[in-house]
């Protein structure tokens, strides 16, 4: 049942995500940053007031896994500087920035021009 949860969570994220993406008159950049930056908001605010594991699944697993992965990303940032680990945390920003951004344009480079 808790796979169920995390997959309509996800179904109803990602629907959201693109709903957003169409309907904001900005171009796909600020409309994108713009759904990240509400996701980090929801995640940061509903992580204090889960109450059960299903629910903290379905949302943030699912509904802001599929809205923005983002959120994920930020929170964990965030733990690392209030919890004294700074350099650990500006470390894993630059890491995951710079290889997810290699990793990206090598799969452009990489990829099948059309499948």
């Amino acid at each position: 049942m808790l796979y169920f949860w995390i997959g309509l969570g996800s179904a109803v994220g990602g629907i959201m995500r693109y709903l957003v993406l169409m309907y904001l008159p900005w171009n796909s950049l600020w409309a994108l940053l713009c759904v990240n930056v509400l996701g980090s908001f929801l995640f940061g605010f509903l992580v204090q007031c889960m109450q059960t594991e299903e629910l903290r699944l379905a949302l943030l697993v699912g509904f802001l896994g599929s809205f923005t992965t983002f959120s994920t990303f930020s929170y964990e940032v965030l733990m690392l500087f209030l919890n004294g680990r700074c350099v650990l945390g500006g470390l894993y920003v630059l890491l995951s920035l710079g290889l997810s951004l290699g990793a990206v344009w090598g799969g452009v480079l990489l990829g099948p021009k059309t499948l």
